[in-house]
């Protein structure tokens, strides 16, 4: 009797043992089969998200810069970001943005300000001035006149101090030996047309307001002084 109980435990210990084995090659399998599974799901999930992409593309790290990327469909964001660096007026018909001395780079905040023109549909008129210059205040009184408000509606006159961006200035190509001057920005950033006040007389509105009327617009074309480019390696800037 002892023997066949033994011999019953023994059977019924093996049924348990072959059992257990079999629901753990169940299991490994079934975690097999999943496994495999998900590998398939991400190779498919990076093989659509390559198709996706423009061919020879690569993931790439968006880096932001200052001055350099801005959406032109943006006019508030880019309104925000040019308030940030540098104070922004509206005078009349025009804005006048004055370029703070301090600005890390010029180069950056005339993009920004190239960018902030197009996006609001204006015309971008660079205002190179210089400490203690009379001709430069008279033009600043003139601003709000009838015929300068005539003259340059929908303009973003971007006011410099020529004296804090002499090296700048002088690589993109601006003039720098009389004052004021007005430059026009070509495609690539550099100055494409400049007019100083040694065009118009006495620095009164109704003079004044013609020659850059006809300036921005690109139809003044008998000058005393023609733009003949930026300063030459024999000359000192001012």
């Amino acid at each position: 009797m002892r023997r066949e109980s033994r011999t019953g435990s023994t059977d019924a210990a093996t049924e348990r043992a072959v059992a257990g084995a079999r629901l753990a090659a169940i299991s490994v399998v079934a975690g097999g089969i999943a496994t495999a599974t998900s590998l398939i799901a991400v190779a498919f999930l990076a093989t659509a998200g390559a198709g996706s992409s423009p061919a020879g593309s690569g993931a790439q790290l968006v880096r932001h810069t200052s001055t350099s990327h801005f959406a032109a469909n943006d006019a508030k964001a880019l309104q925000g970001e040019a308030e940030l660096a540098a104070p922004d007026q509206r005078i009349g018909r025009f804005h006048l943005v004055d370029v703070a001395p301090t600005v890390a780079s010029l180069d950056d905040e005339l993009e920004q300000q190239r960018a902030l023109a197009r996006a609001l549909g204006q015309r971008l008129l660079l205002w190179l001035v210089i400490d203690d210059c009379r001709a430069c205040t008279a033009v600043e009184r003139a601003l709000g006149s009838p015929e300068l408000q005539l003259a340059l509606p929908e303009t973003r006159l971007v006011r410099i101090n020529a004296v804090h961006f002499l090296v700048e200035l002088s690589r993109l190509g601006a003039p720098l030996d009389a004052f004021p001057g007005f430059v026009l920005l070509g495609p690539d950033g550099r100055v494409a047309d400049h007019v100083s006040c040694g065009e118009w007389g006495a620095d009164v509105p109704e003079n004044i307001a013609p020659v850059l009327k006809s300036f921005v617009e690109g139809t003044y074309m008998e000058r005393q002084a023609p733009y003949r480019g930026g300063p030459h390696d024999d000359e000192t800037p001012i």
